[in-house]
């Protein structure tokens, strides 16, 4: 379980901001699930969300890239 304000999430990204701005169910959950994204990569999303910095590796970079 990763915690985040949607507020964050929805200021940082276009995919996030329209599920918590348009009306979908997403928008009034309090536990959203994401599928199709590993864990370490939604981390290192919602870090680079809050510090607009990330770490590229070689390891993550290909999981990073299909979730920018």
């Amino acid at each position: 379980k990763i915690m985040a304000h949607k507020i964050v999430l929805a200021a940082s990204s276009p995919y996030f901001r329209a599920m918590f701005t348009s009306g979908m169910r997403e928008e009034e959950m309090t536990t959203i699930p994401l599928h199709g994204i590993s864990p370490c990569t939604l981390a290192l999303l919602v870090e680079f969300a809050y510090t607009a910095e990330i770490s590229i590796k070689e390891g993550n970079v290909c999981y990073l890239l299909p979730a920018a």
